[in-house]
C-alpha cells in the first residue's frame, strides 16, 4: 500500500509513455509468462521433491482455478475505487504469491505451497476481469474487435515465452542433466528468483495503467 500511494504521488509512473493498449498487453504477457514458469515444475517438485501422488499435481492446479474463479466473480462488478484497488492488488498478490513460494523450493512448507498458489491464483482472477475490458475500451477506434479477440493471444504468448525461459533456466541450474531432488531443487529456486524482475515490472505496469483508467478522485 505504501509503494502504491508514493508510486502515485512522485509520479514514477509517468517515467513509461506507454499507450494503454500496450500497458495491458505487457501484463497480459506477463501475468501469461509468470504463470507458465510456476507451474511448469510444480508436477516435477510436488513428485520427485515432496513426494507425493500425481493426485497432488492437479489439486494444485484446481487450487488455483477456484481461487482465480472466486476472485473473479467477486470483483467482477467492482467500479471506482474497488475497480481500482482490483488491478493494482491482482499483480502485487502475484508477486507477494512468487515470494511465499521461495522457501518451498527445498521441499518443506507444503501448506505454505498451497497457500501460494491460491494467492496466485486470486491475483489473476482479482485483476485479469477489469484488465481485459479496460484494454478493450481504451482500442482506437476501429481496432475494438481485433483488441478484444487478440488479448487470449497475447497471454498465450506470454505462456510461451515464459515456458520457453523457465525452460532454459531450470537447464542452466542443472536440471538437464538429471532429475533428482537436488537439481529439481535449484531448478525450482532458480525459477522462482527469475520470475521476481518480470512479475515486479508487471506491478509497475499496472500501477501506470490503473492510474490512467482509473484516475483518483481530484
Amino acid at each position: 500500500a505504501l509503494f502504491f500511494r508514493l508510486a502515485y504521488q512522485q509520479g514514477w509512473l509517468n517515467l513509461i509513455p506507454l499507450s494503454l493498449t500496450v500497458l495491458g498487453y505487457w501484463v497480459l504477457i506477463i501475468g501469461g509468462g509468470t504463470q507458465a514458469a510456476i507451474t511448469i515444475l510444480l508436477p516435477l517438485s510436488l513428485q520427485i521433491v515432496h513426494g507425493l501422488s500425481p493426485l497432488w499435481v492437479g489439486l494444485a492446479n484446481l487450487v488455483i482455478s477456484i481461487a482465480w474463479t472466486i476472485a473473479t466473480f467477486l470483483v467482477s462488478g467492482w467500479s471506482g475505487a474497488r475497480e481500482r484497488f482490483a488491478l493494482n492488488s491482482g499483480v502485487a498478490l502475484m508477486l507477494v504469491s512468487l515470494l511465499l513460494l521461495l522457501p518451498t523450493a527445498q521441499g518443506e512448507r507444503l501448506p505454505l505451497l498451497f497457500l501460494a498458489v491460491f494467492i496466485f491464483g486470486w491475483g489473476i482472477g482479482s485483476h485479469n476481469v477489469h484488465l481485459g475490458a479496460r484494454t478493450m475500451g481504451a482500442a482506437l477506434k476501429g481496432e475494438e474487435a481485433i483488441t478484444a479477440a487478440s488479448q487470449s493471444m497475447v497471454r498465450s504468448l506470454g505462456g510461451a515465452v515464459g515456458t520457453a525461459a523457465a525452460g532454459i533456466v531450470a537447464n542452466l541450474a542443472g536440471l538437464g542433466e538429471q532429475i533428482t531432488i537436488k537439481t529439481v531443487n535449484g531448478a525450482t529456486l532458480a525459477i522462482y528468483l527469475a520470475a521476481i524482475v518480470p512479475l515486479a515490472l508487471g506491478v509497475f505496469f499496472i500501477l501506470r495503467f490503473t492510474r490512467l483508467v482509473v484516475p483518483r478522485p481530484a
